[in-house]
């Protein structure tokens, strides 16, 4: 079978390159739709999810907006959803759909979301099109430009639209989508943070199971969520490995506050592996996209956020969360694995934590009833908010509007 797969795929690969330049070349004369709109699903977790699900649930319901759902195999639950098509990513009628949608969401980029890496039929594509950026993220580490190794950056000049929360976000999501005009980038608001406003009852059920079983989990005990973000292992970077003492010392400190941990590890990465030995399902829980899949839930559901570098922390300000960063690495994350746009002891709204000592002494005093950094918050939320409702994806979606009506 592997030597059968061999022999197909370069086969597959012409063929699919050929009819790639085809539809390029019938895009100049068949005109994009206005009311094509394409969501595509997660590139690495497969499922429609984010920024991207967050606007779709905002227009999900308008029959005028044909919207196309490219998906890899795995089918979302959609609810009350009219005028919907979904297609799998991989098929020739995918391309043939992308090539009429006038306005495509994205997560990250055109290669990785929709698999589009012949520069030619992204000309064309970008050429007609509105392409909106929803990125998965505030961010507080180097993104795109900014990285050394950084691809794809002629994607960015042809961006309509990439959503920033403040003014200052604007600035640095300009400067990580360079040479994208600094007009393109809008001051929208992440459409995710709707969900950590929304009443309860206006969430897509979905959202409200994962609450309840969050709240199963939690059983009257305090929750603190630990979820560190994506190390790159192959150039050196590595996740904490809690040793046997420290689990110990934690569980006991855990026991004598009745509380529980989750362990929420990156979609990607070898904290996967690490925490599968840690978990017990009586104070250490595994709270992964597995279990859990919208974090936005998890931040609804926790009493306290153990996290890093991560923009998970500016969520977790969205609803003035109580925060405690575990930054064992932060010397090598900002000067070796990736960078900080941000001095990182400025504007994380809790105690920064170099040493596992260090964090022990700072759940004790959360536990004791201190919340360092909590008075912080206020001018943070200024710093990375220019909104703070449940409006965001609204404003999105107005945007959106107002470019196709020119």
């Amino acid at each position: 079978m592997s030597q059968l797969k061999k022999k197909i795929s370069p086969y597959y690969r012409l063929v699919k390159r050929t009819i790639f330049c085809m539809i390029s070349f019938l895009r100049i004369f068949i005109p994009a739709r206005k009311n094509y709109w394409a969501f595509p699903v997660h590139f690495v977790k497969n499922s429609f999810c984010d920024n991207v699900e967050a606007v779709f649930e905002q227009v999900k319901s308008d029959p005028s907006i044909r919207k196309i759902i490219f998906t890899k195999g795995v089918k979302p639950v959609l609810e009350d959803a009219v005028n919907v098509t979904l297609v799998n990513l991989y098929s020739f009628k995918a391309i043939w759909l992308l090539s009429q949608c006038k306005v495509i969401f994205i997560h990250h980029s055109l290669s990785l979301d929709f698999i589009l890496k012949f520069k030619t039929y992204r000309y064309f594509l970008f050429k007609r099109a509105v392409v909106v950026n929803v990125w998965h993220g505030i961010p507080i580490k180097y993104i795109r430009a900014m990285l050394p190794h950084a691809k794809q950056l002629d994607e960015h000049k042809h961006f309509k639209l990439i959503v920033a929360s403040s003014k200052i976000d604007r600035v640095v999501m300009a400067t990580a989508f360079h040479p994208v005009p600094i007009e393109n980038v809008f001051i929208t608001g992440l459409p995710r943070n709707d969900y950590l406003l929304k009443a309860i009852n206006e969430l897509p059920s979905s959202m409200q199971i994962q609450l309840d079983a969050i709240a199963s989990i939690k059983n009257s005990k305090k929750l603190l969520v630990y979820a560190p973000t994506y190390r790159e292992i192959k150039k050196g970077g590595q996740y904490y490995s809690f040793s046997l003492q420290e689990i110990e010392q934690l569980k006991t400190l855990l026991q004598q506050n009745n509380a529980v941990l989750g362990l929420r590890p990156h979609h990607e990465g070898d904290s996967r592996k690490q925490f599968k030995s840690i978990i017990d399902n009586e104070i250490f829980f595994d709270l992964g996209t597995e279990v859990i899949p919208e974090m936005n839930m998890l931040i609804r559901g926790s009493d306290l956020i153990i996290t890093d570098y991560s923009s998970l922390f500016v969520d977790g300000l969205y609803m003035n969360k109580s925060m405690v960063c575990f930054a064992y690495d932060l010397e090598y994350y900002k000067n070796v694995e990736r960078g900080l746009f941000y001095d990182f002891e400025f504007v994380f709204p809790g105690p920064v934590c170099q040493s596992f000592d260090a964090l022990i002494k700072a759940l004790q005093l959360y536990f004791s009833g201190s919340r360092e950094g909590t008075e912080k918050i206020d001018s943070l939320k200024k710093l990375f908010f220019d909104h703070t409702d449940s409006k965001n994806a609204e404003r999105v979606t107005n945007q959106v509007k107002n470019i196709l009506n020119g």
